[in-house]
């Protein structure tokens, strides 16, 4: 399927002319072609508003478009109305939150929406909103834990039998300071490996922006190939032109030297008659 066939597949899912979900935005070609944050929360918004679907999905200052401005809040709004269409329909939706935020794979974006408009007419998937609501919460503890403490390590040091302070080789306090150790690590290294998942991302929308500018460069030194052209073209033609101007003018300049001789020539005659009349007489 070409991307004409896809953004006008999204048009037909959303905004038909018999029974539009949405109303607005308009879904034009330049906006399905890379779709902008804003433009997919005013979708999913007015999809919510024209059907009820995934009653209670997002609150507060999801609401808004406007107050979500940093990456991870776009991402944690998508991954949610991504995760209640997948479940409602039973089956993946290839989008994935990073990508859109990022401006990738716009087709697969174009994918989801025409997936969410088919689950909209499906029903509310209430049912599929509380699981959906459940595993966020749920992350966002992990998350919590993670950034706070970092792993949390439950297993406790055990004395083994052969003296009142255990084994020479395994002390409880030598697995304290490597639990802590380990702890320090997690705290570091989990930051660090989101920031290279969006990276990641990062990298990749910054290809496409370089080849994007690459194709730009060529195309104007194309031009710049062709103006160049055209001027010695130009020069060309100056130069041609100079040279029949130099010519007219030496013709101009022959033209009145034989003038000059003519003129000589009509005095002579004239004094020739004249004398011959005189001697008549």
């Amino acid at each position: 399927m070409s991307e004409q066939q896809t953004w006008a597949l999204t048009q037909q899912v959303l905004q038909s002319a018999e029974d539009p979900l949405v109303d607005k935005p308009k879904l034009t070609d330049k906006l399905l072609s890379k779709p902008p944050f804003r433009f997919l929360h005013d979708v999913i918004s007015a999809v919510q508003s024209k059907t009820g679907f995934a009653p209670g999905l997002f609150s507060g200052a999801e609401l808004d478009a406007h107050a979500i401005q940093d990456k991870e809040g776009k991402v944690a709004y998508l991954t949610k109305i991504i995760a209640v269409v997948s479940m409602a329909l039973n089956e993946p939706v290839p989008a994935k939150p990073l990508k859109i935020v990022a401006g990738l794979e716009p087709e697969n974006t174009n994918l989801f929406l025409q997936m969410l408009g088919t689950a909209a007419r499906m029903g509310s998937a209430a049912d599929a909103v509380q699981k959906a609501s459940a595993d966020a919460a749920a992350a966002a503890g992990d998350d919590q834990a993670d950034s706070g403490t970092g792993i949390i390590l439950r297993r406790q040091a055990k004395p083994v039998s052969g003296g009142p302070g255990g084994s020479a080789g395994s002390k409880p306090g030598d697995l304290a300071g490597l639990a802590d150790s380990v702890q320090k690590l997690c705290q570091v290294a989990l930051p660090l490996a989101r920031s290279m998942e969006f990276l990641h991302e990062d990298v990749e929308s910054m290809s496409k922006e370089y080849r994007f500018w690459v194709t730009e460069r060529r195309v104007y030194q194309e031009r710049l190939a062709e103006e160049t052209k055209a001027a010695q073209d130009l020069s060309g033609l100056e130069a041609q032109i100079a040279d029949k101007a130099a010519a007219v003018k030496s013709a101009k300049e022959r033209i009145l030297a034989l003038k000059s001789q003519v003129l000589h020539g009509d005095e002579q005659m004239n004094k020739l008659l004249h004398m011959v009349v005189a001697g008549n007489r």
